[in-house]
C-alpha cells in the first residue's frame, strides 16, 4: 500500500511524514528526488530555483514527471515493505499515474491548514527553504496551484484539518491508518 500526501506549503505534510515514519513506515519524498536531480546538474537548491526547475521539468516532460522519477524508488521499497509513504504530490497527473500504477493500493491524504496558520508555522520552523514573507508563500501557492495541486487535493481519499494542535493531527492520522489496517 502507498499512503501519499498532498497539501499546500506549510500545511503539515512533513509532520505527517515524520509521524508515519515514527511508526516504522519507509518513505519516498518527491521534493528530495527533484533536489537530487538539481544537485546532479550543479543547480543550487533554493526555494526559487526548486520551483523554477520543477516547473521547467514539468513543462518539458509532463506534469507527472516527478511521479515517474519516484516509481522505481517506490517499487524497490515495496519489495521489502508492506506500506510506504510518498510525500508531496503536486498534480492531478501525478495522482492519475500513481492510481494507474498501484490501483486501490494507492491512498491519498490531503493536509489542509489556513494561509495564516501555514505562514506562522513556516516562520517558527525556520528552514532555509521556507518562505520568509506572506507574499513569498502566496507566490509559492500560485506556482503549485498552476501545477494542479488543487486538483490533487480534490482527489484525495482523506482530508486532515491541520489548523489546531499536533495532538489533534496525530489523532486524525491514527484514525486513518487504523481504518486502512496499517501499523
Amino acid at each position: 500500500m502507498i499512503i501519499a500526501t498532498t497539501g499546500m506549503g506549510g500545511s503539515g505534510k512533513g509532520v505527517v511524514l515524520k509521524y508515519l515514519e515514527s511508526k516504522g513506515l519507509r518513505s519516498v519524498v518527491m521534493r528530495t528526488v527533484v533536489e537530487n536531480e538539481m544537485r546532479s546538474k550543479g543547480i543550487e537548491v533554493t526555494n526559487k530555483n526548486l520551483r523554477e526547475y520543477a516547473t521547467q521539468l514539468r513543462k518539458h516532460s509532463g506534469m507527472d514527471v516527478v511521479a515517474k522519477m519516484c516509481i522505481p524508488l517506490i517499487r524497490k521499497l515495496l519489495k521489502t515493505e508492506k506500506t510506504i509513504v510518498v510525500d508531496g504530490i503536486r498534480s492531478y497527473e501525478e495522482v492519475g499515474l500513481y492510481r494507474k500504477e498501484f490501483g486501490n493500493d494507492f491512498i491519498l491524504i490531503a493536509i489542509h491548514a489556513s494561509l495564516k496558520t501555514r505562514f506562522e508555522r513556516l516562520e517558527k520552523r525556520g528552514e532555509e527553504w521556507d518562505m520568509k514573507t506572506l507574499e513569498e508563500l502566496r507566490w509559492r501557492d500560485e506556482v503549485e496551484l498552476r501545477w494542479g495541486i488543487g486538483k490533487s487535493i480534490a482527489l484525495s481519499d482523506f482530508v486532515i484539518d491541520n489548523n489546531s494542535s499536533l495532538e489533534n493531527l496525530h489523532k486524525q492520522i491514527d484514525k486513518i491508518i487504523s481504518s486502512l489496517g496499517v501499523c
